[in-house]
């Protein structure tokens, strides 16, 4: 997508009048903020390809987030929530699949994002990384019922503190750490008891969310190390957002959905030029032959033309194997 290159500014989140006023300044060169509008939106043709691709038909891991701005409708200002999925195919390469709009987060409008990505070829998703909004792995498994959820760690941690007070939040993250730092499941079941023993009558509420989510808080105790390290947290999307929300933090608000996508994909596709394949990446496939067996045949002609050299690269090594 050779036009994306050509709007640096646009994608750094600078307005049209300010890149008019940034080309007068470096450059001596007087452009109208019209100009600028009619340039930019020159790509539009493009980011609707890029929101409507064909996808992989199996990604090993998906995380899914969202991302809250401000947009303009009429005379008001409305808080957005751009959702956002990023994979990780059969072949360690990442790739954000794709942005949905909505005014609030929801199970119901995650589930709507699932179905469009089954609808662009999606067959299988065999593990995914989940912040704790309520009904969210219900919403994925309606439409991918074979998928792992694994809800994230950090953010199980964040929510249960919420209401612990300060004196005592050192100790009872102590208590938390014995779960999610345990060697196995049956370990990390005697810390629970241990923390029921000694915070159920004085935050019942906290504890009670570590009972009710413990079979997915501990998904990944399923996997060896290595991909426990990458499906733990959703620290891989949580990075892109962050690198999204810098970027953007010049605009407060934004006119349209359609400006904000243009400055979002924009951005995405000059983060996503810059990524690699998963580290150990090798070790973690062949991990996931053996716990998924079938549902991850890895056959070039089910790929797309950019990633077929390196899957049948990956074929030719582990048959060799």
């Amino acid at each position: 997508m050779t036009k994306y290159q050509q709007s640096p500014l646009s994608s750094r989140g600078l307005t049209t009048r300010e890149i008019a006023e940034h080309l007068q300044e470096i450059y001596d060169i007087e452009v109208s903020p019209m100009f600028i509008t009619r340039a930019t939106d020159s790509i539009k043709a493009e980011i609707d390809a890029w929101r409507s691709r064909s996808l992989e038909k199996v990604y090993a891991i998906v995380y899914f987030n969202g991302i809250r701005f401000n947009i303009r409708e009429s005379a008001t200002v409305k808080k957005s929530v751009v959702y956002v999925a990023l994979g990780v195919d059969l072949t360690g390469k990442q790739d954000v699949l794709g942005l949905w709009h909505a005014e609030t987060e929801s199970a119901s409008f995650w589930a709507n994002v699932c179905i469009d990505l089954n609808s662009r070829g999606v067959s299988d998703i065999l593990i995914s990384c989940v912040d704790g909004l309520t009904g969210l792995p219900e919403a994925i498994n309606a439409v991918f019922p074979k998928t792992d959820i694994q809800l994230c760690v950090v953010h199980q941690i964040r929510n249960s503190c919420k209401f612990v007070s300060y004196k005592d939040r050192k100790n009872f993250c102590v208590d938390l750490k014995s779960i999610y730092c345990a060697q196995s499941v049956l370990e990390a079941e005697m810390s629970l008891k241990t923390l029921q023993d000694n915070w159920n009558k004085k935050y019942p509420a906290s504890v009670k969310s570590w009972v009710n989510n413990f079979d997915k808080v501990t998904t990944f105790f399923k996997y060896p190390v290595e991909l426990r390290k990458i499906i733990h947290t959703t620290n891989s999307i949580e990075a892109l957002n962050s690198v999204l929300r810098k970027n953007t933090k010049n605009r407060k608000v934004f006119t349209s959905f359609d400006s904000l996508n243009k400055i979002l994909v924009l951005n995405i596709q000059r983060i996503t030029n810059k990524w690699t394949t998963k580290q150990n990446w090798g070790i973690i496939y062949n991990q996931l032959a053996l716990l998924f067996g079938d549902r991850i045949k890895l056959d070039p002609l089910d790929f797309s033309d950019s990633t077929s050299k390196t899957v049948s690269g990956l074929v030719s090594a582990f048959t060799q194997n």
